[in-house]
């Protein structure tokens, strides 16, 4: 006789305060949170991007009006369109 599945075991569940906003009224809320934690990000010594500052290299190019925005870009045979609606 072949073995029915088992169910998976429910995981274990806790209750959290957090804060819920409804028409400008801030409200503390209880919700269900599984108690499994999951992968966490490691130390924060390890994060390459985080806690220290970057270099922006569309900095220059903003400030002397060079960038380059997609409104800017023609290319050829390039088609338009445009909506028109009911006054």
């Amino acid at each position: 006789m072949p073995q029915q599945p088992q169910p998976s075991p429910t995981p274990k569940k806790k209750k959290i305060r957090v804060p819920r906003v409804v028409n400008g009224i801030e409200q503390m809320v209880e919700i269900e949170v599984d108690d499994v934690a999951g992968p966490g990000w490691g130390p924060n010594d390890k994060h390459t991007l985080l806690n220290h500052r970057l270099t922006r290299v569309d900095g220059p190019l903003k400030l002397t009006g060079n960038a380059i925005y997609t409104y800017d870009v023609r290319l050829p045979k390039m088609l338009y369109g445009r909506i028109l609606r009911c006054p």
